[in-house]
């Protein structure tokens, strides 16, 4: 889940820095495309799998991590608006509306809550902590180029894809 760390606060700033009077709303519209993509995600990793979503939101985050910082490069706020909530809703959607589930099916009854919990934020503090740190340190090492934030949002989605694979489908198994 660590690829999706980067478009969010990043893509924020990136917005903040090129358009300086978007409209309010913008962000609203992100929001609620996140909020409405959520419930649907998990809807869908109810009939397709949990592991199969989040294949797809890695698939989606190596393939949209170029063409984002394009999009979002060309200053325009109808263009920005739309990259930004494309990738919140097939980055992060598809994974917060997957994850808890899947997270908490990971576990017996008598670790669930700790492990998923601890899985959760451990792995949320050291993802959403340092990653905003390390694509500003990117961006500043390469001169303002967005390519090594490109590569290390792909970086990061090969990690989680990796973890996908190894986690066993947890979709349509039994639960105590």
């Amino acid at each position: 889940m660590t690829a999706q760390r980067v478009s969010g606060p990043l893509s924020g700033e990136t917005v903040a820095e090129h358009v300086k009077r978007a409209p309010p709303r913008s962000t609203l519209l992100w929001r609620r495309r996140t909020d409405a993509a959520c419930p649907v995600f998990g809807w869908l990793s109810d009939r397709y799998g949990r592991r199969t979503l989040f294949i797809a939101a890695c698939l989606f985050s190596i393939a949209f991590a170029f063409p984002m910082f394009r999009l979002l490069d060309t200053r325009d706020p109808t263009i920005i608006t739309l990259t930004v909530a494309v990738a919140l809703s097939f980055g992060q959607g598809i994974m917060f509306g997957t994850g808890a589930a899947w997270m908490s099916e990971l576990f017996d009854a008598r670790l669930r809550y700790s492990g998923a919990s601890l899985g959760f934020q451990v792995g949320a503090a050291l993802s959403g902590g340092f990653t905003p740190l390390i694509a500003a340190a990117l961006l500043a090492w390469s001169g303002g180029a967005t390519w090594p934030i490109s590569a290390y949002l792909i970086a990061l989605a090969c990690v989680t894809l990796v973890a996908t694979f190894a986690a066993p489908e947890t979709a349509r198994r039994r639960i105590d």
